[in-house]
């Protein structure tokens, strides 16, 4: 999946700098779990007790990234999502090494977010067209892929 979003996204200069790097940590996950696999600003509540996700229930079993993943999937999102600046994308990160004791995390996550990158490239992508030219929706999704597109090149520009 990362390697066609990737090439059909972005083109195959870049899928080869993506093949060719190798990534490590997709097949070292601490634990495999029902990730929500989707962390949109939108589904989020913030509550007198906290915040609160919305709709995670369902994910793990829907049709867009069904069965159990690595939590650094989750933790990917949350980065490409939340916009965060870097000490609080330190801060989210320490936190969930502190609670976990997950020593393995910082070689995982780069790749992480790549995946993520290029499975929402993907979907934007898909959707845009799918709505065709003239919806509404389809010009916001072309500017979700717009998005995910632009980080997707600063990551794969790192490696």
């Amino acid at each position: 999946m990362i390697e066609v979003n990737v090439t059909e996204g972005l083109g195959a200069s870049w899928a080869r700098k993506f093949v060719e790097a190798r990534l490590p940590g997709m097949g070292d996950a601490v634990s495999m779990g029902a990730t929500d696999g989707r962390m949109m600003l939108h589904e989020w509540l913030r509550t007198d007790h906290g915040y609160l996700k919305t709709d995670a229930i369902d994910h793990p079993v829907d049709h867009f990234s069904p069965g159990c993943r690595d939590i650094a999937w989750d933790l990917a999102a949350c980065l490409v999502e939340w916009g965060l600046d870097q000490p609080t994308r330190n801060y989210l990160i320490g936190q969930y090494r502190h609670v976990t004791h997950d020593a393995t995390l910082p070689r995982r996550l780069p790749s992480y977010s790549i995946a993520y990158l290029a499975h929402r490239l993907g979907y934007a992508t898909l959707a845009a067209q799918m709505l065709g030219p003239h919806s509404p929706d389809a010009r916001r999704f072309q500017t979700l892929a717009a998005h995910y597109r632009s980080l997707l090149q600063q990551e794969l520009s790192v490696l």
